[in-house]
């Protein structure tokens, strides 16, 4: 029975990891898989509360609870977001990023599961899935097949079926944490797999590919090259290569007067003083949930006459972090925010020390990168690849009662 048990347990963490890494495709098929990833999220939470927890991440969940009670406080002041489903989405929406940390640490800590199965599980899926987009990568380049996104540097952007570039990034993301963890788990070779997951998003030709690849080669460069420890001044040298690759379009997403991302931040400085100290509450400005149930702000700010920020064209209107922290929270509480934000990270650093490996390091600092990174020019930290490639890697790259034995080894 207990063999039964195991069994059944590593074949939902197969189901459930497929279905995060192929979400955006399955939401033609249902519009409930929109939900999956806060499912997930609500219920590493509620394993979270459930039994005793660490001093440091009680910590965390506290000044998230209080953020919580204040951006709700915000709502009921100034009755901006009518909407309570809004209001409830939006609130999950913003903190799962830290409910998948709290309660997948402390399950894998407590119960653990046996990776080395679902990877093989994972892989009889993900690797067929790489060959295909390889190969419609390639002939994207010498054919139009109506697989791309425009034209970028006079070669045709790689978009798959999903019309932006960017869902494939993330899978390719996903990609590597697995290929990453079969080599730690394993010791296989995935040289090529990893390689070929590069040029998957070398194809989509956006800068935030570039970058990402970038940061990964500099990580094994310092960790396996190099033999770092920890990373100092290392840090330093990726940060000014990102800024390098990366200025031009920033500059042409934030300095460009009426780009959207521009629009968002000079909206949420107008917020930030005209609701100071206060914030305008959850579901009422960047946010997903804020486009979807159409915060009256927009049509305040002029957002509602410009395209792609409009009640029936919404596709500029929830990739805005930062700006949407500040609106949301006002300033005191968007800076807090940004310190809950910081104490995650360094708690995620912190619990990296139990594994000296340098796979596990290099995954550790890629996983942190891309999430901040990726927060700057999207709402990446409120959106459902967050929950993805935070339960990849908290499952594979962090300390697992059940084969931590064998992970060592």
């Amino acid at each position: 029975m207990k063999s039964y048990r195991i069994e059944a347990k590593t074949a939902l963490f197969v189901i459930i990891l497929i279905v995060l890494f192929f979400q955006n495709s399955l939401l033609s098929v249902s519009t409930l898989f929109s939900y999956v990833d806060e499912l997930v999220a609500v219920i590493a939470i509620l394993y979270f509360i459930s039994g005793t927890v660490r001093a440091d991440k009680f910590t965390l969940a506290v000044i998230a609870f209080l953020i919580m009670l204040w951006g709700l406080f915000c709502n009921m002041h100034f009755g901006i977001q009518e909407s309570m489903i809004a209001i409830v989405e939006d609130v999950i929406s913003n903190f799962k990023f830290l409910f998948v940390y709290l309660g997948l640490s402390k399950y894998m800590s407590e119960r653990g599961c046996d990776t080395s199965k679902i990877l093989k599980g994972v892989f009889t899926v993900v690797k067929p899935y790489l060959l295909i987009l390889v190969f419609f990568a390639a002939l994207n380049l010498v054919t139009d097949i109506g697989m791309d996104a425009g034209t970028r540097y006079g070669f045709r952007m790689f978009s798959f079926v999903y019309g932006t570039p960017g869902h494939l990034i993330n899978q390719m993301t996903y990609a590597i944490v697995l290929l990453s963890a079969e080599e730690e788990h394993f010791e296989k070779k995935n040289f090529i797999w990893e390689v070929l997951s590069g040029l998957v998003m070398v194809s989509t030709l956006k800068t935030r590919a570039f970058l990402l690849i970038v940061i990964y080669l500099a990580l094994v460069y310092f960790f396996k090259i190099r033999n770092r420890r920890r990373l100092g001044l290392e840090i330093g040298i990726v940060g000014l290569l990102v800024a390098l690759l990366g200025y031009s379009q920033f500059e042409h997403y934030f300095a460009t007067d009426g780009a959207p991302r521009q629009m968002f931040v000079a909206g949420a400085v107008k917020l930030v003083r005209e609701y100071f100290p206060f914030g305008t509450g959850f579901a009422t400005y960047g946010s997903d949930a804020a486009g979807t149930y159409y915060s009256p702000l927009y049509n305040y700010l002029g957002f509602s006459s410009r395209w792609g920020m409009t009640t029936t064209n919404s596709q500029f209107l929830n990739d805005n972090y930062l700006p949407m922290v500040f609106a949301q929270f006002g300033l005191i509480f968007a800076v807090i925010f940004l310190i809950l934000i910081a104490m995650y990270v360094r708690n995620i650093l912190r619990d990296d020390k139990q594994f000296d490996t340098p796979g596990c390091k290099i995954m550790t600092y890629a996983f942190i990168l891309d999430v901040l990174l990726s927060s700057i020019q999207s709402s990446y930290l409120a959106h459902y690849s967050v929950v993805t490639l935070s339960v990849m890697f908290f499952i594979f790259f962090y300390p697992n009662r059940h084969n931590t034995i064998n992970y060592l080894d």
